[in-house]
């Protein structure tokens, strides 16, 4: 493949590449020099544009493999495998397509969406309750909340059948009755209502129909790649509740006031941007979810935390504001009636962020309100200034905004003269958090800041309590919290006498519903390595900088850390084991690369206790790299092996990486590269299978670079980056003779003497014998004097060569030399402190 066209194709996975023919590839290249996604089939002369693969899938089944192509903003082109043409497997390799960016994604989704209408139509049921909208995906489950509802609506459903089969009950009245006893049933409150409060209730829900009730939704594609740090949680879509779950929960936490009655009827008969007109369910469902849970507001794959905290606050103190901006930026013009907040461009349709509807329309525009002057993008989550997020300050600035009568304050270690100390923010969010008020704070997270609201500080207990704008209730040890704790939207003082979270509804009031929040998911992995015990005591201070380093420049997640830690856990390391590991970390060119190097390190540890590898092979495998090397279903089965103690499988994958490695750098130093940078590439790749690999000495790896090995011919080449990567001595030494052999001739005998050195403190006694006898013989060509020199300062070398080796040099060269040639030498042989 050229140059040009290597520089050109992006593949989705790196090894999707090794084993295309150049006809495959070449069509590849035809169809990134179009600005729009092709598909590649093996049997089809030219790529075929995937808005016609779309009109008719079936069509194009029988081909054995499909790529996707589709243009990237660089100009370079993603390869995308679709591993079957079956709609819902298509739709699966679509939707997963995670490492567009948002100009691609739309794209892909535009030309995709012929056949996403057709699939969400055909999932449609006729009749009966379907458990989730159109369009969820078909193994979707139903969270315990709407199975409960699910369920009982099916079970009343059921009893009015007979009363209306039995002539108990008008047909006409089925809807409603069925409604108004499973809102007896499963709302108490609702019993409690006034008739006319009921019967306007039960008439807003009879004028929806009955399967978008009680359907669940799975809205928002995307936001599963994700993997940690200040952006989500990394799940892919937002679950969101049934309508009838959601009016339940607002009748039983006390919040369906006319106010918000009133903004739900609003909401459910506005007139909405024709874009959104499709959604409409879809949007009212998202809307009463979020006031009804506003624990679940997710931020998913984009980072406004601090606007998505906002939007909590919003639904959890004014319901029927929160339901009236929604509708607003819905609407035709997006605007609210000041004109502050507007509905921003890209949000009128899915973003593939993972978002809700309602998600998706309100935290842009929250983030374009509070970034002042600024412009905010939500398709590259940045604002015109390049920053992300929100500062403190822009943050208050939309809080306030949202409460007017609360004279909301910035307060924050980085701002303000004089700035407030940690402490002193402390104490500040204690004092309102204990009056009542739930607080919108900055936090450092990870290597960046997150924005959460807090519900209780309990300092007995040593625990705070949060909302996590990754749709999550957490707790936190008190100890992280203040020392991650650097800023809050403070309001005028609340006179209230009880914590914030006694105020919440349904399961933010319950303490038991804060899980800890696992450590990795807030700290570097840096902070983890020195805290936590195991991985602190495995790695010197030094060796955990240079893991977090690596870990940082991959964006590799702390969560990974956990198989080093179960390493630890089992297997104590020695200090050249932990070496061998940090630089294996540091040569991972890829988060996915390194991901599976920890796996393999955890199994490939487990495979030495018991006996079924050598810590010699374990060395192997980590030294050739099988996450950048061998595919995913390679890397899978050289994992199962390691776990089966299979050893030829072992040996089989051990080898096929060796060489994948061995045929990508000289493919590369040899032909890829323009001729001016093939020798340094050579020289690069040579130390980079070396550097790491405790099984090659630094003695041989000086001795071999010494040696112009970057001048080898390709075939030869092969052979040497092979043995290095498996750190084969024997066939390391035969390349270095065939060097030697190459370039002794020009040598002097004083340059010869130096290489004889390098080899004797290498170890690599067969080179050494044929050097020393080919030294032996120009010995006597040359002065005595010069012999002489060279007897001083080689019998310091001698005098370390193994007794045999000894023994056997003066029998080969009595062998081959009858007539006194090597008299000298043999005499410095016999002359060794060893013979």
């Amino acid at each position: 493949m050229s140059l040009e066209l290597d520089q050109r194709l992006h593949f989705y996975e790196p090894q999707l590449r090794e084993g295309l023919n150049a006809q495959t590839l070449a069509k590849l290249h035809q169809s990134s020099l179009e600005n729009q996604p092709h598909v590649i089939f093996e049997n089809h002369e030219n790529p075929i544009p995937l808005e016609e693969v779309m009109v008719d899938p079936h069509r194009y089944q029988a081909s054995s493999q499909a790529l996707l192509s589709v243009p990237l903003q660089n100009g370079k082109a993603l390869v995308i495998p679709l591993e079957n043409l079956q709609k819902e497997h298509l739709l699966e390799s679509l939707e997963k397509a995670h490492p567009l960016n948002p100009r691609q994604q739309h794209i892909l989704i535009d030309a995709a969406a012929p056949l996403l209408d057709q699939i969400r139509h055909s999932s449609q049921p006729s009749e009966g309750l379907a458990k989730f909208a159109p369009g969820a995906p078909a193994d979707a489950k139903l969270n315990p909340v709407d199975q409960k509802s699910h369920d009982l609506l099916r079970q009343i459903g059921k009893t009015i059948n007979e009363e209306v089969k039995n002539g108990l009950l008008p047909a006409e009245n089925k809807k409603s009755e069925l409604l108004k006893r499973f809102l007896l049933q499963s709302a108490p409150a609702f019993a409690h209502y006034s008739k006319n409060k009921q019967a306007a209730l039960l008439k807003l829900l009879a004028d929806i129909p009955l399967k978008e009730l009680i359907a669940a939704d799975i809205q928002g594609f995307g936001g599963g790649a994700v993997g940690g740090g200040v952006i989500g949680e990394g799940k892919e879509g937002h679950y969101v509740n049934s309508l009838l779950s959601s009016v339940v929960q607002l009748i039983n936490t006390n919040r369906l006031s006319y106010g918000v009655y009133k903004a739900i009827k609003d909401l459910k008969k506005a007139p909405l941007h024709a874009d959104l007109q499709p959604q409409r369910m879809g949007l009212l469902r998202s809307s009463l979810q979020d006031i009804a849970f506003p624990h679940q507001i997710n931020q998913h794959a984009r980072g406004t935390c601090a606007a998505t905290s906002a939007q909590i606050l919003l639904a959890l103190q004014d319901p029927g504001k929160y339901l009236n901006i929604v509708k607003a930026l819905a609407s035709p013009d997006g605007k609210v009636d000041d004109g502050s907040i507007e509905r921003e461009p890209g949000t009128l349709t899915d973003d593939l962020s993972g978002r809700s509807i309602s998600g998706r329309l309100i935290q842009p525009a929250f983030m374009e309100y509070a970034n002042k002057e600024l412009n905010y993008d939500n398709a590259t989550d940045k604002h015109s200034d390049a920053h992300s997020g929100l500062y403190s300050s822009e943050t208050t600035r939309l809080i306030q905004y949202l409460f007017p009568l609360r004279d909301y304050q910035n307060y924050s270690i980085f701002e303000g003269e004089p700035k407030p100390t940690q402490a002193e923010v402390y104490a500040k969010v204690k004092a309102h958090i204990d009056a009542g008020t739930p607080l919108s704070v900055g936090l450092r997270w990870d290597d960046g800041g997150h924005r959460v609201i807090v519900s209780k500080i309990d300092a007995a207990a040593k625990t705070v309590y949060l909302l996590n704008p990754w749709g999550e209730l957490q707790s936190m040890p008190l100890d992280e919290f203040k020392d991650r704790l650097r800023s809050a939207c403070l309001p005028k003082e609340s006179n209230q006498l009880k914590p914030a979270l006694e105020f919440l509804p349904g399961a933010m009031a319950k303490t038991e519903a804060y899980p800890e929040i696992a450590s990795y998911r807030y700290r570097t992995p840096l902070e983890q390595m020195q805290r936590d015990p195991k991985l602190k005591t495995s790695f010197s201070a030094a060796q955990q900088t240079e893991i977090g380093d690596a870990f940082k420049d991959l964006k590799l997640g702390t969560y990974a850390l956990e198989y080093l830690r179960n390493t630890c856990n089992k297997h104590p390391l020695s200090a050249a084991q932990a070496t061998e590991i940090t630089q294996q970390l540091k040569r991972c060119s890829s988060a996915y690369e390194a991901f599976q190097l920890l796996r393999l390190i955890e199994n490939g540890y487990d495979a030495v206790k018991k006996g079924s590898i050598t810590q010699t092979t374990l060395s192997q495998i980590l030294n050739v790299r099988p996450g950048a090397f061998l595919n995913a279903a390679e890397n899978k089965a050289l994992l199962e092996a390691l776990i089966a103690g299979d050893k030829v499988k072992i040996q089989l994958k051990l080898e096929n990486s060796a060489l994948e490695l061995a045929q990508v750098y000289v493919k590369h130093g040899y032909e890829t590269l323009s001729a001016d940078k093939q020798e340094a590439f050579r020289t690069a790749a040579l130390k980079d299978a070396m550097r790491s690999n405790p099984l090659i000495s630094e003695e041989i790896k000086t001795l071999l670079l010494s040696l112009n090995p970057e001048k080898l011919e390709k075939a030869e080449m092969l052979k040497l980056l092979q043995a290095l990567a498996l750190g084969q001595q024997d066939k390391i030494e035969t390349q270095i003779q065939n060097l030697i052999s190459k370039d002794k001739a020009t040598w002097s005998v004083e340059q010869a003497a130096e290489k004889l050195e390098s080899l004797a403190k290498a170890g690599c006694w067969q080179a050494f014998d044929a050097l020393f006898i080919d030294l032996a013989v120009k010995w006597t060509w040359d002065s005595d004097n010069l012999a002489e020199s060279l007897a001083i300062r080689l019998k310091a070398i001698i005098d370390k060569v193994p007794k045999d080796t000894l023994k056997a040099l003066y029998k080969t060269m009595d062998d081959m030399y009858q007539d006194g040639t090597t008299v000298i030498a043999k005499n410095i042989l016999m002359g060794a402190k060893n013979w």
